[in-house]
C-alpha cells in the first residue's frame, strides 16, 4: 500500500490507512452498511464513487483511468490528504499511549 502510486478500495476501514499514507485512492461501497461510511463522501480529497451496484462498469474504467493518466489530480489528491493523514497518525499516538499508560498502571 504504501509503495503504491493510486488504490482502488471499499468504503471501510481501508480509507483511513491508504489516507494515512497519503495515497490517492478511488472509493467504492460494497454493501449499504460502507454507504453510512461518511469520510470518503465528505473529503475532497477521495474519489468516492458510491455503492458499486449503482456505478457503471464503464464509469469506473473511466474514473480509474483519468486518476492513473493524470499525475497532477494524484499529486493534488495527495496534498489534500496530508492534513488527514497528520490528524490520523496523531490519533495513532494517542491510542498507544493510553496502551502504554493501562500496560504501566497494571505492573
Amino acid at each position: 500500500m504504501y509503495n503504491s502510486d493510486v488504490a482502488i478500495t471499499s468504503n471501510g476501514r481501508t480509507v483511513y490507512e491508504l489516507t494515512s499514507m497519503g495515497v490517492p485512492f478511488i472509493s467504492i461501497a460494497q454493501n449499504d452498511r460502507e454507504i453510512t461510511h461518511l469520510f470518503s463522501r465528505i473529503c475532497r480529497a477521495i474519489k468516492y464513487l458510491g455503492k458499486f451496484s449503482s456505478i457503471s462498469d464503464s464509469r469506473i474504467k473511466t474514473e480509474i483511468k483519468d486518476l492513473l493518466n493524470n499525475y497532477d489530480t494524484r499529486k493534488k489528491m495527495n496534498a489534500q490528504l496530508k492534513p488527514y493523514a497528520d490528524d490520523i497518525r496523531k490519533g495513532y499516538k494517542r491510542i498507544n499511549e493510553i496502551i502504554m499508560k493501562v500496560h504501566e498502571e497494571d505492573d
